[in-house]
């Protein structure tokens, strides 16, 4: 997806977070946000901030 004025990127320490402009409600919005990751059948851990 291509940076533009609808559909920005946050480059964040977790990782880059695709959003939209949801223009009828003039917001922007996110998504793709990892707050955990999971094996199959195994419980989520939390997913770790990458160090810089």
């Amino acid at each position: 997806m291509k940076e533009t004025n609808l559909n920005p990127i946050w480059k964040c320490p977790i990782g880059a977070i695709k959003g939209w402009n949801d223009e009828k409600k003039g917001v922007l919005r996110a998504t793709g946000i990892q707050y955990a990751t999971a094996e199959r059948f195994e419980m989520p851990t939390a997913k770790s901030i990458k160090a810089d």
